[in-house]
């Protein structure tokens, strides 16, 4: 059996805001300014269809991670979905078959981390780090 992928989403990109921005433009100007054409008939539904593409990548993935530079949200398969802000996470710790992460030294949260690629689970790893600057890189 091989390992499953989790996919890292940087919501810090450009594209994810350029995108919806462009969709709101097309939308204001299929409603106003091409309102009765059949032009306009076109443009509206696809420019409301960019300002929700960004929002609709993650209901087709079962395992994701978002991040930006102050929190980190994942949902991984074989467990809930995580909200943090980094400033919350106190420390982590990696097991085999899971991670502990502590976000003061009575309350931590357990997530099953077995069946996924290694490469993913130390790159998920790296971003929970509380002292780490995260920075623009994937996806």
């Amino acid at each position: 059996m091989s390992a499953k992928k989790i996919t890292f989403i940087n919501q810090n990109e450009p594209w994810r805001l350029a995108v919806p921005a462009v969709g709101f433009v097309l939308f204001l100007v299929g409603m106003l300014a091409l309102k009765e054409t059949a032009l306009g008939t076109v443009i509206q539904p696809l420019g409301m269809l960019l300002m929700f593409v960004p929002h609709f990548i993650p209901f087709k993935l079962k395992n994701y991670v978002h991040f930006t530079k102050r929190m980190i949200s994942f949902k991984l398969e074989k467990g809930g979905s995580y909200n943090y802000r980094f400033s919350q996470i106190k420390y982590v710790e990696a097991y085999e078959d899971r991670l502990v992460i502590y976000a003061s030294k009575k309350k931590s949260e357990k997530v099953r981390i077995e069946g996924y690629a290694e490469a993913d689970i130390n790159r998920l790893l790296d971003l929970l780090q509380p002292e780490t600057e995260h920075t623009a890189e994937t996806v």
